[in-house]
């Protein structure tokens, strides 16, 4: 295979054990290489799912356990992340149109995908925030994540 992923092979009508062999080393290394992506993907895949996950979990256990420490300060519902900032603007317009407010943030994910994110208020308390959250998803049918208000800067 050369650098630009074409198979490169000269076969005549007798190759050579030496031709076969770099043949099968190339053919290999290819599969090797598709194989190790696929996992890598995966494993991507798992920890976004597993952040989210335990997202939820510590936000829903809080609930039930007083002896869960929870975050103190501003929150909000983050209602969407798109990689295209047109459907970002589209959807808080939508919500603007209805008197929420609207903030939409530039997010770096690892290093080199940019998301553009909508958050819907802000509000002082975590039990407020689920509050607003069960809201929009019996309105909007989005089920939005509650994020804390830290760090952050406006677009």
């Amino acid at each position: 295979m050369d650098r630009n992923g074409k198979f490169i092979h000269k076969m005549t009508d007798n190759p050579s054990m030496e031709d076969v062999v770099q043949m099968l080393h190339r053919l290999y290394r290819a599969i090797l290489f598709t194989f190790l992506m696929s996992i890598a993907f995966a494993v991507s895949v798992r920890a976004q799912h597993d952040e989210k996950r335990s997202e939820t979990s510590i936000q829903d256990s809080s609930k039930d356990d007083p002896d869960i420490a929870l975050p103190t300060g501003e929150f909000t519902v983050q209602v969407g992340a798109f990689t295209k900032e047109g459907n970002a603007r589209r959807l808080a317009k939508k919500f603007r149109a209805d008197g929420w407010s609207v903030d939409l943030f530039d997010n770096v994910l690892e290093g080199k995908n940019l998301v553009h994110l909508v958050w819907i208020g802000s509000y002082s308390s975590l039990e407020e925030a689920h509050q607003q959250q069960a809201l929009i998803e019996k309105r909007y049918k989005i089920r939005g994540v509650i994020r804390q208000r830290t760090g952050w800067k406006k677009r």
